[in-house]
């Protein structure tokens, strides 16, 4: 199976994650923490060729250090029909928002595929919902809506490529090519 690829700047794990892991219901499998991060771009299959020209692409962006800060759980697509567990974010919301926007739809143009068209909407999904544990949704969204995050600042210092993992029971994904912000 050919693997997907996706652009996304790594959030790093803190007392914010440990409060999440601490809470969390066994329902959900919770992410590596450096598995962690905020997609920009998602790229679907791409070729070695098109895996060139993003990783060229991503060396040229220049981007300065920003700062976000965690907010609230968030249940994705909807609390009625989640398969996500996701940190939303107070600080920082309104850089993301704008960089998602900026860099998604060049970096869709690469891999050859058609932009999202939604409005950017930045999370960082920190847990998914265990297949046998699909027809329990209603009965966690109570206790993943009390789990309280601690709002921590996190420096995004990075914009990575990323594609899966060798070994998924491990970590889902891995970084293949970055670029340090300034």
């Amino acid at each position: 199976m050919k693997p997907n690829w996706f652009i996304a700047f790594p959030i790093s794990p803190g007392r914010w994650h440990d409060k999440v892991n601490e809470n969390i219901p066994n329902s959900f499998r919770v992410f590596h923490p450096n598995d962690l991060h905020v997609t920009v771009a998602f790229l679907k299959k791409c070729d070695e060729l098109q895996i060139e020209n993003i990783a060229d692409i991503l060396q040229r962006i220049v981007i300065e250090r920003f700062i976000v800060a965690t907010d609230r759980p968030l249940l994705l697509p909807s609390n009625d029909n989640f398969s996500v567990l996701a940190v939303g974010f107070s600080k920082g919301n309104s850089l993301l928002k704008k960089y998602i926007s900026k860099y998604r739809t060049l970096f869709s143009e690469v891999a050859g595929i058609e932009a999202d068209s939604r409005s950017p909407f930045p999370h960082c999904t920190i847990a998914r919902l265990r297949y046998d544990a699909m027809t329990k949704r209603q009965s966690l969204v109570k206790s993943v809506n009390s789990i309280n995050i601690p709002c921590e600042e996190i420096i995004i210092d990075r914009l990575a490529l990323y594609t899966w993992n060798d070994n998924r029971k491990i970590m889902q994904f891995k970084i293949i090519k970055e670029q340090m912000l300034y």
